[in-house]
């Protein structure tokens, strides 16, 4: 468990996908649209190269799935990079008249 944004780890598994990688789960108590980027460390403060991560969330709660080649380090840390000062804007549309599908076009 980490003492920042109430982070923790849930799941670290080999990937079934791809033989040779490891998945890692990790949850953090922010909006996952808060989130600009994503980086592992390892106890000396390099930073690990990803293959890939995906940022998922729902309410004030993000998933974060890191996957490298290998396995995991035993200790070291993640990087958040956060976006400064989010704005939301309601923008009002109607969508008439316009087939949403190829089946549909006349």
């Amino acid at each position: 468990k980490g003492t920042e944004l109430r982070a923790g780890i849930t799941e670290v598994k080999d990937d079934k996908w791809n033989p040779g990688f490891q998945k890692m789960e990790i949850e953090v108590g922010i909006k996952s649209e808060s989130i600009k980027a994503v980086k592992l460390l390892d106890v000396s403060g390099k930073e690990i190269v990803l293959e890939r991560s995906n940022i998922g969330g729902f309410f004030d709660k993000a998933t974060i799935t890191l996957s490298v080649k290998g396995v995991f380090p035993k200790t070291g840390g993640i990087k958040l990079e956060i976006h400064d000062n989010i704005k939301q804007f309601k923008t009002p549309f109607v969508i008439k008249d316009i087939p949403l599908s190829m089946a549909e076009k006349k």
